[in-house]
Formats: structure tokens, C-alpha cells, sequence
């Protein structure tokens, strides 16, 4: 069984939007996190990028957007 690395950050559950771009195929999706943290976000997508692919994250919450730059390390 393969197990995952410890996380940086302890995550909080929260649901706000989000889009994710692939910056390699610039494939957009749209959906809503599970959990939220300084590090990163939980989020459940029909169709996950592989683990690796470099993406955009522009998050919305009350209104407010926040860009960021990922290393997707999930598998």
C-alpha cells in the first residue's frame, strides 16, 4: 500500500470555488474545494490532472480572487 507524505499544513474544511488551469494544456475546470489550507486544497474532479501537472488556481470567496501558481502532487 503506498503511503501519503505528511501534509505542511493542517486543512480546514471549507467549500469555495475554484478554477483550475492546466498551464501545459490549458485545460480549465471549475469546482469547489473540500478542505482549504496554506499549502493547498482538497478537491474531488471527474477528471484529476495527473500527479505533477503544473497549474493555475484562482480561487473566489465573498467575492475575492486569489491567483496561485501549483505543483499538483496528488496521484
Amino acid at each position: 500500500m503506498k503511503t501519503r507524505p505528511a501534509r505542511r499544513g493542517q486543512r480546514h474544511p471549507i467549500a469555495v470555488d475554484v478554477e483550475v488551469t492546466n498551464l501545459e494544456l490549458g485545460i480549465q475546470i471549475k469546482e469547489r474545494t473540500k478542505d482549504l489550507s496554506l499549502y493547498g486544497c482538497g478537491l474531488s474532479t471527474a477528471t484529476p490532472f495527473s500527479a505533477g501537472t503544473k497549474v493555475m488556481l484562482k480561487v473566489t470567496y465573498a467575492g475575492q480572487h486569489g491567483n496561485r501558481l501549483h505543483n499538483d502532487r496528488a496521484a
